[in-house]
């Protein structure tokens, strides 16, 4: 029970993993930074993948456990499995950007992903850990937000904090370490925050998919970030507010949206 705190306490912090490969003439950014508590809904993976080479397809795989807390008393934990594949086919100089939705619903979240090419591993990312059965009012909410704009400055300034019986345990130290104690208490001596429940993200990182908004308590973008975005994602962050997202439209006149 604590590794999964850990996991949920240090994905509030940076949730998820956000990198570029290169990998036999392959140029791979992956994107699965995304809120930390989340509704149940989508996770939106992102896919950034170059290929200078020759043709040809390869295969992104993900794999990992969902960890259940079953309402009897003493509580039993209960887990079940999670399998996600997807091929990408590449013609020689192709840029390929997508957005791979992946269902969340349980108390708990693990999935790593895996690049595949001919029955071979050509890349494997790190683990995703994060709570994923939240009320909707407890979700995360997205700030999108360039950190070197002011606006970007002072939306930092704007995360909650974490909070809730499944925080209390948990401090979040000045060196980003989290630290959690017995009993749901602090350890003795410790010093820090408590993790930020909110998170924010570039412009140019937002999915292309609307189900993976879905997760999230609401989006807050200003708008210049609005104008930075593709079609693509506009079109997403608009059919997903259209289908019932809270979509916080910071100084910006609405008919930018419309």
């Amino acid at each position: 029970a604590i590794l999964l705190l850990v996991c949920a306490a240090t994905a509030a912090h940076a949730a998820g993993e956000y990198r570029t490969v290169e990998i036999e003439s392959l140029k791979i950014t992956f994107d699965s930074e995304w809120g930390a508590r989340t509704a149940p809904g989508y996770l939106p993976v992102r896919f950034d993948i170059t290929n200078p080479g020759e043709a040809r397809v390869i295969h992104i795989v993900a794999q990992g456990t969902r960890f259940f807390r079953t309402a009897f008393r003493p509580a039993v934990p209960t887990q079940a499995g999670i399998d996600v594949r997807q091929s990408v086919r590449l013609a020689r100089g192709d840029r390929v950007r997508l957005t791979i939705p992946v269902p969340i619903y349980a108390s708990n979240e693990n999935i790593r992903f895996e690049i595949h090419e001919d029955g071979r591993i050509l890349e494997r990312f790190n683990y995703t850990g994060f709570q994923s059965g939240a009320l909707p009012a407890d979700a995360s909410a997205l700030i999108v937000a360039d950190r070197a704009t002011p606006f970007g400055n002072m939306a930092a300034t704007w995360s909650r904090a974490m909070s809730g019986p499944s925080m209390s345990g948990a401090v979040l130290s000045s060196s980003g370490t989290v630290i959690v104690g017995p009993s749901g208490r602090f350890p003795a001596g410790s010093s820090g925050t408590t993790p930020p429940l909110d998170f924010l993200l570039d412009p140019a990182r937002l999915p292309t998919n609307w189900l993976g908004y879905t997760s999230l308590r609401a989006v807050v973008i200003g708008p210049t970030e609005w104008e930075q975005l593709t079609e693509a994602q506009k079109n997403a962050l608009l059919t997903w507010t259209a289908c019932g997202g809270d979509l916080i439209f910071v100084d910006g006149d609405p008919s930018a949206l419309l």
